[in-house]
């Protein structure tokens, strides 16, 4: 019985926990590829500040401040998007075992 739906069941739930935390795992490194992006961006600014007037440093550190927070967001909702789906096969996969058990 290698194949009985409780082990299938089982081999469903640990594949969509491994998808789950390979997920987090690669938004985090979205993330925080975005903040490293950020940081550069805003020193290479404060490098060539001499070529600005003040007026323009403070619109580009906004603009970019404004795009990077944008992309941190959207990680942030696919990442909350993926843990709920996760969540729900795992919920779903729980019911089933019950119901497999209960028989």
């Amino acid at each position: 019985m290698n194949n009985s739906p409780l082990e299938a069941i089982k081999k469903a739930e640990k594949k969509a926990e491994k998808d789950l935390i390979k997920a987090r795992e690669d938004t985090e490194k979205m993330i925080a590829e975005a903040k490293k992006q950020r940081e550069q961006l805003i020193i290479g600014v404060e490098t060539e500040k001499q070529k600005f007037t003040k007026q323009l440093q403070g619109q580009v550190k906004k603009e970019t401040k404004k795009e990077t927070d944008q992309i941190i967001k959207q990680a942030e909702a696919e990442k909350q998007k993926i843990e709920q789906l996760a969540s729900k096969n795992k919920e779903k996969a729980t019911d089933i075992v019950i119901k497999e058990i209960v028989k």
